[in-house]
């Protein structure tokens, strides 16, 4: 039985949810930050491009595919801890001064990094992946992602931020 949600349905209307899903978005990014200039033609001529590089490339359909509803998810789950903070007494002030420090930024930053990370591999194969085989990046995947490596990179860290609020409590 055909039904609304039928694979072939999903995989002819995806392309143009993407290209609509970039145009509007790079659309408004260029209209806030004014990158471009205030020109609203020649920001449309530009989202339009980049929204037509998006659709010719099919491995792009893959990454913004499969990016764009992890990050819809993080976001919802990030609004609801902060109403659920609030639930139990926490002023919204005080979510608003913690959301605009640095720390809350390079967080948002590196998980959504990570996620975009995880749709490329999703496009183009597992390219992060450490192997044995000669070659330069081989031998720096091997060297970036070895335990002692990571596990040096996370005590730096955290004795970085441990050094950070014990200094500032004088």
């Amino acid at each position: 039985m055909a039904t609304l949600f039928s694979e072939e349905f999903v995989n002819l209307l995806t392309p143009i949810f993407v290209f609509l899903f970039v145009f509007t978005a790079l659309f408004a990014l260029l209209k806030k930050t004014k990158f471009f200039g205030t020109n609203v033609g020649f920001n449309l001529v530009i989202s339009f491009a980049a929204s037509m590089l998006v659709f010719v490339v099919p491995e792009s359909h893959v990454v913004v595919a499969s990016f764009t509803p992890w990050v819809a998810l993080f976001t919802i789950l990030i609004v609801f801890l902060f109403v659920f903070f609030m639930f139990f007494g926490v002023q919204e002030k005080d979510i608003g001064k913690f959301v605009q420090t640095s720390t809350f930024t390079f967080w948002m930053v590196l998980i959504i990094v990570i996620i975009f990370l995880v749709a490329l591999t999703k496009a183009f194969g597992p390219f992060l992946m450490v192997n044995q085989n000669p070659g330069f990046w081989n031998a720096v995947k091997r060297t970036v992602f070895h335990p002692k490596t990571l596990g040096a990179l996370f005590v730096l860290v955290i004795s970085a931020y441990a050094i950070k609020y014990l200094g500032s409590h004088e």
